[in-house]
């Protein structure tokens, strides 16, 4: 994986204080470098390389277009297929994306931009934008939602060693949380509008509810002292998601079917990701056996980026199925 001569890496013990948040990575700590030296680390072996390069998607285009026929868009699949036009993978070939989804780790460093680039202008062309109505609007914020946490977590890993110090390290945490932020916040607003979608009267009051205690969780996650304070600082967005799942699952929401395990699976993964970065598993139990590659964080941003995908796999059925529901009169 080292295509350029790299500067001499450090241990632990000789990193700056500020990146010494994981005590069991023990060596390739980049020394402080300018911007362009960061940038130039996108090419050279070290312990931040694979939390780069694990939010690097590659979305392949050609194999699901295919296979729809003459004349079939991306994008615009239908709600329902039956079981012969059904990929044979589902969890490969999603009919919903409409595109196949490869999750590879590492990349090779000349696919990197090209796999970031195409995630960030493919995903919006999965969402049938014509077919949404006047509820277009949350389609945008559901891509904000999507493509702001690995824009954020890139932008923060390649540069935590910029010779700027903690002042500059500090932002860069600040803007990793401002994704996850948006993406806890931006990323429910379509799932409570098609849960409600047949009750007017409580929508509005759930919207606004949601994103006022989203503000108070990213405050909290924002200013929070520790990686655990951090995640329990989006417990309560997580638990109010919670009730809105079971309001659907009891049948007390609405929404497009399918969606809803979606959702869950959404959640579990993101919780998992979660959990598994605060324990430093796996490499709490082999110190410095799990430097460069397989450590914790970089098993929570695999699994961030299931999450992701299952919420755009929910997400865009939902606002199909809303923008051509006719809600029975009370």
């Amino acid at each position: 994986m080292a295509f350029l001569a790299g500067p001499r890496l450090l241990d632990w013990a000789s990193s700056p204080p500020h990146l010494q948040f994981n005590k069991f990575v023990l060596t390739g700590y980049r020394p402080a470098s300018s911007g362009s030296g960061c940038l130039r680390s996108l090419f050279y072996l070290h312990n931040e390389l694979g939390n780069i390069y694990t939010h690097a998607p590659v979305p392949d285009l050609g194999v699901d277009s295919g296979r729809r026929g003459p004349g079939a868009k991306v994008g615009h699949p239908p709600l329902r297929t039956s079981p012969r036009s059904r990929p044979a993978n589902p969890s490969r070939n999603n009919p919903v994306l409409g595109l196949r989804l490869v999750v590879t780790s590492p990349l090779p460093h000349h696919h990197l931009r090209l796999a970031l680039l195409g995630f960030l202008v493919l995903l919006p062309m999965t969402i049938p934008w014509g077919q949404l109505g006047k509820d277009s609007w949350l389609g945008g914020t559901h891509c904000v939602a999507c493509l702001a946490p690995p824009a954020g977590s890139v932008l923060y890993h390649l540069f935590m060693c910029h010779q700027g110090g903690s002042p500059v390290y500090t932002r860069l945490l600040a803007l990793d949380m401002c994704g996850v932020c948006l993406v806890n916040t931006l990323g429910a607003l379509p799932i409570i509008h098609c849960t409600l979608a047949c009750r007017p009267w409580l929508r509005p009051a759930a919207l606004v509810g949601y994103t006022m205690l989203s503000g108070v969780a990213g405050w909290r996650a924002l200013t929070a002292p520790s990686t655990s304070a951090r995640l329990r600082a989006f417990g309560w967005q997580a638990g109010a998601r919670l009730l809105v799942f079971g309001a659907r699952g009891v049948g007390l929401g609405s929404g497009a079917p399918g969606s809803l395990p979606c959702y869950l699976r959404m959640d579990a993964l993101a919780l998992l990701g979660g959990l598994v970065n605060v324990a430093r598993l796996p490499e709490r139990w082999g110190p410095g056996r799990f430097d460069y590659w397989g450590n914790s964080h970089q098993i929570m941003h695999l699994l961030s980026v299931g999450s992701i995908l299952q919420l755009h796999a929910g997400v865009v059925p939902d606002l199909l199925w809303a923008a051509h529901h006719a809600c029975p009169p009370d």
